[in-house]
């Protein structure tokens, strides 16, 4: 026996023949925080997303050949809302491997079909939560490796919910570079381009600045005021998070802040001034801070406050655009840019005057 199996292996190497591979199945289970999701918009597209490594201990990468199948099955620990702003909502799952097709939309070597299926879908009615099938699929995540992408048209432009996402994935075609993570996140299709607003005074917790109509993805300003007193500035804006909550994400920046100065980044529930996150910004986050948070649909407000006297710029970025509800009567954008030259300058030298009169009151 052992001499024919010789002899088989002897044959094999001398026809060229090779013994194909046993398939590999594989079963992965994530269980994800929303909060922990990174979110941001590129022009029009909102895509909030997150990852997990495959062997996190052991950082063994997976070299899929064709015939293996891979089941990947992420459970959110709250519903997941993808906010109805244009048809292309989304949930995805995708198995990036470190081989880059840069610009080149084709089928590559690492091509799969897979079937993908919603878990706790709430929206539309039924078939919207799967399963749906796609016949290849690779390079469609930052033109990197398998990946699946579905919702897409098929979801109304209604939004909709969901706990969980299980996508299967049957190799057609192996690929020589290996496989090290496993991303997944929801995207939507925005109805535009979120407005930056420049040098916007804010208000204060019980009196904000309401931002103007429309999607707003940045605003900035410059914390002012007397001398020595608290110093304030406060915005208002509304949320969509549908029937019940949405992943809202907004990061603060203070762009020339000194070293020992502190500031807070707050955001508050106008109805009752109930306080939902209160951030703090200093030398030891170089002064940025994200906060990641689910809210209800509904109105809020958000700033920044601080007793340091003296007045830093800052910049609000949403990571999750919000909408603005000002009156017709509010300055619009346009207006804005209009007067940033005039605060600017008040500002530049109102910081001078501020910093000069700090000093001397050290050297007193």
């Amino acid at each position: 026996m052992r001499k024919l199996a010789r002899d088989l292996l002897a044959l094999s190497f001398l026809t060229g023949a090779c013994v194909p591979a046993e398939a590999a199945t594989y079963t992965d289970t994530y269980t994800v925080d929303p909060a922990t999701l990174a979110c941001g918009y590129f022009v029009t597209t909102e895509i909030c997303q997150g990852y997990q490594l495959i062997d996190p201990i052991g950082l063994a990468p997976r070299y899929l050949n064709a015939g293996d199948e891979l089941t990947e099955t992420v459970q959110y620990t709250s519903p997941v809302f993808v906010r109805g702003s244009n048809t292309g909502d989304t949930f995805f799952i995708s198995l990036p491997d470190i081989n880059a097709y840069v610009g080149d939309a084709s089928p590559g070597p690492n091509t799969a079909t897979v079937t993908s299926t919603l878990q706790g879908y709430s929206g539309p009615p039924a078939p919207y939560g799967g399963p749906y099938t796609a016949g290849w699929l690779n390079k469609y995540l930052a033109n990197v490796g398998f990946s699946v992408e579905f919702g897409g048209a098929n979801i109304p432009n209604t939004g909709f919910s969901a706990t969980g996402i299980t996508s299967h994935f049957l190799i057609v075609n192996g690929d020589p570079y290996p496989t090290y993570t496993v991303y997944y996140g929801t995207g939507s299709v925005l109805p535009a381009t979120p407005q930056v607003i420049s040098d916007i005074a804010g208000g204060t917790v019980d009196h904000p600045a309401i931002l103007p109509t429309g999607l707003v993805g940045q605003v900035s300003g410059a914390i002012g005021g007397a001398d020595n007193a608290s110093h304030n500035d406060f915005y208002q804006f509304n949320w969509d998070g549908g029937d019940g909550e949405a992943l809202f994400q907004a990061t603060a920046t203070m762009t020339d802040a000194e070293p020992g100065d502190i500031f807070n980044f707050e955001l508050f529930r106008p109805a009752d001034h109930t306080l939902i996150q209160d951030l703090v910004l200093n030398d030891n986050n170089a002064f940025t801070q994200t906060m990641s948070v689910e809210l209800a649909s509904g109105a809020y407000v958000i700033g920044m406050t601080t007793d340091t006297p003296i007045d830093p710029e800052y910049t609000i970025t949403f990571n999750t655009p919000v909408t603005g509800t000002a009156s017709v009567d509010a300055p619009e954008p346009s207006s804005l840019a209009l007067l940033a030259g005039a605060l600017i300058a008040v500002s530049s030298f109102a910081k001078r005057r501020k910093r000069r009169h700090t000093l001397d009151m050290a050297s007193a």
